[in-house]
């Protein structure tokens, strides 16, 4: 006789799977890439778009609480206020504001793990022309230690940046040890967190991350085109974005910047949209996320 815990286990594995038509012709092995959509996303872009196709051309207001909505379900993805959250159009801007909103100077240093994915190295290479140089932590097939970012580190390194799971090992960093390497030094750590976010939990304020982006097309199973945006108000106070929009500041007498809103003058709303369906589906009873820190490169594991 079956054991009815998992009976009831495989009831709501196999109504999730009905969420995603993939499985009925595919065995999805999801390594980061692209991931899949489920109905739920689909039916809200449908619904998003049938709306402006045949309903109000000007439906701005009414469709801004999606916006507010989504921001609240990422802040409790990441641990976090939805005043602390941001869209891009992807993780590479979002990583540019930072690479642009701070006032460098002529031989400020970044430390950059030499195994990054270019999203989270170009915007950085860029500041070269400026004089910024880059310090590459070194790694063994894709992984590094809390020492190695540690040596890296030089009196005018003002920022690490790295990705929390890498691309091609699947090496996972331990982001509260290399935060607290990096802050007593006075150093800050954004975090490109695509290859995690939506897979494995985190908590930004616990963690002490300065920003962290992330685009929804990976373990957040939602539409290319955007990503999420998460600035600790330290940070906050000293970025001075080159790029301002009305969308960017608060209303008011006292009206002040405050990049913590939607990106841009138009806001994708399907992105939006789709997001905040699939933020709330990785956070619905019996979605289990189960992972551990890999150590070695999972290319190794699998042949072993």
């Amino acid at each position: 006789m079956s054991n009815p815990k998992d009976m009831e286990a495989d009831r709501k594995l196999q109504a999730l799977r009905r969420r995603f038509p993939h499985t009925r012709t595919q065995i999805y092995l999801n390594h980061a890439a692209t991931g899949p959509l489920s109905r739920p996303v689909v039916q809200a872009v449908r619904r998003y778009l049938q709306q402006r196709y045949l309903g109000p051309i000007d439906n701005y207001e009414e469709l801004a609480p999606i916006i507010d909505e989504t921001r609240r379900l990422v802040a409790t993805v990441l641990g976090t206020t939805p005043d602390r959250i941001a869209f891009a159009p992807n993780t590479s801007s979002a990583l540019g504001l930072l690479a642009q909103g701070l006032d460098w100077r002529p031989g400020d240093r970044i430390a950059i793990p030499a195994c990054e994915f270019p999203a989270n190295v170009y915007p950085f290479m860029n500041l070269q022309h400026r004089g910024v140089q880059i310090d590459w932590i070194p790694h063994r097939e894709g992984t590094f230690t809390v020492e190695d970012v540690a040596r890296a580190l030089t009196p005018r390194t003002r920022l690490v940046t790295l990705s929390w799971v890498q691309f091609l090992s699947g090496f996972r960093a331990d982001l509260a040890q290399i935060v607290a390497c990096c802050h007593e030094r006075g150093v800050w750590v954004s975090v490109d967190a695509i290859q995690g976010l939506g897979a494995l939990p985190i908590d930004v304020e616990a963690t002490g991350i300065d920003l962290l982006a992330a685009g929804t097309h990976k373990w957040l199973m939602g539409l290319q085109g955007l990503a999420v945006c998460y600035v600790r108000p330290e940070l906050q106070e000293v970025l001075r974005p080159r790029s301002e929009e009305h969308t960017s500041a608060t209303s008011g007498p006292n009206c002040r910047r405050c990049f913590v809103r939607p990106a841009g003058c138009t806001v994708r709303w399907t992105g939006i949209d789709s997001a905040t369906i699939a933020s709330n589906f990785i956070r619905t009873p019996g979605v289990t996320r189960r992972a551990r820190p890999t150590r070695r490169p999972s290319w190794r594991c699998m042949l072993r």
